[in-house]
């Protein structure tokens, strides 16, 4: 373990680690660490700690156990999963309700299903066809292409004038428009969450 702990020290002090998910196996815990033991599958999530690396060391409340039936790579896109989960919980939307999705790259895609699986009526918004025909197979009711169509208009042709009841913002953009398009799109005292 002491030779572990060596390497693991000497690849975080010679250089910039990237990443911010990852799954694996405790090597070793801290004095104070309860609920944990060596041998636990685990994965963990937080940049600055749960970097894509050999060797990573974690607070506690990053980390959640990972079920023998979940493969570690399936366990490494916790952090993603929680993102998507957590914006998806924001939206605060029930049964029924209309949410649109905005930007269906891989955070969207994972919100349609969350939102779809919860009873939401999902519209998703993105420029690429092939991530709307994803979001489609996906779970959303609507696609809109807004490179081919005002999606303000659509969504308000779609709930027949009273807009959205939250927008989920997943689009990976510095354009202001699609932002300014969202509170457009929603109903009055929707929201608009920021993922």
């Amino acid at each position: 373990l002491a030779k572990l702990i060596g390497q693991y020290k000497f690849i975080k002090e010679s250089g910039q680690p990237t990443g911010y998910s990852v799954s694996g196996i405790i090597l070793g815990t801290g004095e104070d660490v309860t609920g944990f033991k060596q041998g636990d599958r685990v994965a963990a999530a937080g940049g600055g700690f749960a970097y894509h690396a050999e060797f990573v060391e974690v607070p506690k409340n990053l980390v959640v156990p990972v079920p023998a039936s979940v493969d570690f790579r399936e366990a490494s896109t916790v952090a993603i999963g929680a993102i998507a989960l957590h914006g998806v919980r924001r939206t605060a939307t029930e049964i029924g309700e209309f949410c649109v999705v905005m930007g269906a790259g891989i955070l969207g895609l994972i919100a349609v299903q969350m939102l779809n699986k919860a009873g939401i009526r999902v519209i998703a918004v993105d420029i690429d066809p092939e991530r709307l025909r994803i979001a489609a197979e996906s779970g959303a009711e609507h696609v809109i292409d807004s490179s081919a169509e005002d999606p303000v208009k659509a969504v308000e042709n779609i709930t027949k004038g009273h807009g959205a009841d939250a927008v989920l913002y997943a689009a990976a953009t510095s354009d202001s428009k699609p932002l300014s398009q969202a509170f457009q799109m929603c109903r009055r005292k929707g929201k608009v969450v920021l993922m």
